[in-house]
């Protein structure tokens, strides 16, 4: 008698272990790689939104580097 198989005693389904039927099995064609179905989907927000802050955060980012040229162009006079 083997130890896997459906006969395999105290198998015990986790977050981390879980069954994967042999139809899902052949659908994947026959790719192993199966995703935990217990993890949540990582939701990073509206597109569009992310890009008009991207843009925003890149408008400021240019204007504190216009500023720090400008004080040490500054310094570099005195």
């Amino acid at each position: 008698m083997g130890r896997g198989g459906a006969d395999r005693v105290g198998r015990q389904e986790t977050e981390y272990a879980w069954k994967v039927t042999i139809d899902d099995i052949k659908a994947r064609n026959y790719n192993l790689d199966s995703k935990n179905p217990h993890t949540i989907a990582d939701d990073h927000g509206d597109p569009a939104e992310l890009l008009a802050k991207l843009e925003q955060d890149e408008q400021t980012v240019a204007h504190l580097r216009d500023q720090l040229k400008s004080i040490l162009a500054e310094a570099l006079l005195r």
